[in-house]
């Protein structure tokens, strides 16, 4: 890795860019990298190599200097061929190191803008390795050393992440209360339904409908004698056999859509209890919840299942 002074001089009409880099091989590959894809963050230098094309253009090594006296050696080389001197150069930026003394027009701001706007990500669908991952946090971890926080940033930390300032609250609010949209909002949503945001008007609606509504109750009441019956009555048990079976299988056990088990399984469980093997146990062969196979041995769950084991 060599650090030092470089340019780039067009062979067309001698105008340079003066740089300075700790690795200048490296930079040299990013200038040309970003150059051939038109990305380069010195428009004037992007056009000139546009116009010229790559082969008029020559890369200089002109200085090798220690990374301490880059700054310093780019400043006089930036002096010497007055390079930010637009018929003689491509620097945008005065001083070495930094872009001091640079503004972009506002027309460039626009343009910069839409640009970044339109650009598709390069790193979209992009997966961080583990390894990267690791590398990052090793890294943040170094560069918090010896760090304390104001007591304004600790007050910010203390706050939950997502936390409403109270204007936001009152704005929601006041949403709710009356359904105020925002004049975005209001602007999309039809005449029609403007007239029913209004959380009074949709309630007496709503009331009036009930009102209207007629149940089939309304004006009847059993009489004594219905009251009593309905009050005394008592289903045989013979009548609640007929229901049981044709209830039986039509919503239970294994038919039932949230069954987690099944009929082989339930009664494999229960014999197994009986021979002697504990709850734990049981957990533990048929990777089921302890309260699970304690409600099925003990025939508080499946218990319309007739495995000829109870006792």
């Amino acid at each position: 890795m060599k650090s030092g002074i470089y340019i780039i001089e067009n062979l067309i009409n001698g105008k340079k860019y003066v740089g300075s880099a700790k690795n200048v091989d490296k930079r040299w590959y990013q200038h040309k990298y970003t150059l051939n894809n038109n990305t380069h963050d010195n428009s004037y230098l992007q056009k000139a190599w546009n116009k010229h094309g790559k082969d008029n253009f020559n890369f200089i090594i002109i200085e090798d200097v220690i990374i301490e006296n880059l700054l310093e050696r780019e400043q006089y080389y930036i002096d010497l061929y007055d390079v930010c001197n637009r018929k003689k150069g491509y620097n945008l930026a005065p001083t070495a190191g930094n872009t001091l003394g640079f503004k972009h027009t506002e027309e460039t701001k626009r343009k910069l803008s839409l640009l970044k706007k339109n650009k598709p990500s390069n790193r979209k669908n992009y997966v961080t390795s583990e390894e990267t991952k690791r590398k990052i946090g090793n890294t943040n971890k170094i560069s918090q050393l010896g760090r304390t926080h104001t007591d304004e940033t600790k007050n910010k930390m203390r706050k939950p992440h997502g936390a409403m300032s109270d204007i936001t609250k009152k704005k929601l609010s006041d949403w709710r209360k009356g359904l105020i949209p925002s004049e975005k909002t209001g602007e999309m949503i039809s005449p029609k339904v403007k007239n029913i945001l209004s959380t009074k008007e949709v309630m007496n609606k709503i009331k009036e409908i009930n009102r209207k509504r007629i149940s089939p109750m309304k004006g009847k009441s059993s009489s004594e004698e219905t009251k009593q019956k309905l009050k005394n009555r008592i289903i045989s048990d013979e009548t609640r056999i007929k229901l049981s079976i044709s209830c039986k299988g039509k919503n239970n056990g294994e038919n039932n859509g949230m069954s987690i088990t099944n009929n082989e399984e339930v009664i494999a469980i229960r014999n197994d209890y009986d021979n002697g093997m504990t709850l734990s146990q049981l957990q533990t062969k048929y990777n089921k919840k302890y309260m699970f196979i304690y409600k099925i041995v003990k025939r508080l769950r499946w218990k319309w299942l007739n495995d000829g084991s109870f006792r």
